[in-house]
């Protein structure tokens, strides 16, 4: 009876060990990070950079400019969005310029910045994540 306890004892630390190590290992891998950019107004979008790495814990910066090249003013507010969906939970913002109302006048170029780190992504967490600025009338 003694020795069913103990192999039954070994077989759960061992699954334990197993559980720890694979969180460990998969929280160390270095994520893609992809920029894209939508408007529904005739706007000119650059990103300073569409792609980069991050280790879990770098903070990191993307920076959009916005340029209106029409005659008009355009009124702008943009919206962050992620995918896949779980990523929202592995991106830690600090700092954004997403959910501000925003009047850019004609010739005019707004940047908007947006300063984040990654998480350990953990067993359920993605290596490619896309970080999406949608800009749109409000």
């Amino acid at each position: 009876m003694k020795r069913s306890y103990l192999i039954f004892f070994v077989a759960v630390l061992l699954l334990a060990l197993i559980g720890v190590g694979v969180i460990v290992f998969s929280s160390r891998d270095m994520v893609a990070i992809h920029f894209t950019a939508e408007n529904d107004q005739p706007l000119d979008i650059a990103i300073n950079e569409p792609e980069m790495k991050a280790s879990p814990g770098d903070t990191k910066r993307v920076i959009y400019r916005v340029k209106n090249p029409g005659t008009e003013p355009r009124n702008v507010i943009a919206t962050l969005e992620y995918e896949p969906p779980s990523a929202e939970f592995q991106v830690r913002l600090f700092q954004t310029d997403c959910g501000k109302w925003t009047l850019i006048n004609p010739g005019e170029t707004v940047e908007f910045e947006t300063v984040f780190s990654i998480l350990p992504a953990g067993p359920f967490g993605s290596d490619q994540i896309t970080l999406r600025h949608v800009f749109a009338k409000p």
